[in-house]
């Protein structure tokens, strides 16, 4: 079977193809879920995978992920 291959993440080509969301969407989408009246809400399904792999986790690593997240950028 063939198909499309993506990019090495190293290569650096990868995080240009992604399509991300602009804050027009976001904002749109907690709006709506405001209308809704629900209480949380998560934008994207990888973001949505994110938060369902976590509890399977354990707690030191999920810890030393937000912490990397949070910490400031060296650029």
């Amino acid at each position: 079977m063939m198909g499309k291959s993506l990019p090495s993440p190293v290569g650096g080509g990868f995080f240009k193809q992604l399509k991300l969301p602009d804050a027009a969407d976001v904002a749109q989408f907690g709006y709506d879920a405001l209308e809704r009246n629900q209480v949380v809400t998560v934008h994207g399904i990888f973001n949505r995978l994110l938060i369902f792999t976590n509890r399977f986790m354990p707690r030191r690593i999920v810890t030393n992920a937000g912490g990397q997240l949070q910490a400031p950028q060296d650029d």
